[in-house]
């Protein structure tokens, strides 16, 4: 059981459609906020936590550049996914606010580097040690 689980969430593809389906539940049926730049937050926490489990998960992988190009890619899709819920959600229940917490997402450039660090990290482990 537990095994089946990390098997499942050490893909980046499933990775990504566990915080979507976890930004939504908590946009829409937990929190429910009503300003703008709450919603942009609870959505940017959600990528950040995205963020660090699929650089943890990335020390597993058994092809690290296909799960490095899959990682972006994903990340860039799950900005997408937000943006398009955080509209959807902001026209439903008409939010007040600028938004600007919307920049959250700038964190997004820091995603290759830290999965790069993992990388190096772990070559470096491998080339010493075994």
């Amino acid at each position: 059981m537990i095994k089946d689980l990390i098997y499942f969430i050490q893909k980046p593809l499933y990775q990504w459609l566990t915080f979507v389906a976890l930004a939504f539940i908590l946009l829409f049926i937990i929190f429910r906020p009503r300003q703008e730049d709450t919603i942009w937050v609870i959505a940017g926490v959600t990528y950040l936590a995205f963020m660090f489990v699929n650089t943890v998960f990335i020390w597993t992988a058994e092809s690290m550049w296909s799960y490095f190009f899959f990682s972006l890619l994903f990340s860039v899709l799950y900005l997408a996914a937000a943006s398009a819920m955080t509209s959807v959600y902001s026209e439903m229940v008409d939010t007040k606010g600028s938004g600007e917490s919307g920049m959250i997402f700038l964190v997004i450039i820091y995603h290759p580097f830290l999965l790069l660090l993992v990388v190096l990290v772990k070559w470096l482990v491998f080339k010493l040690f075994y």
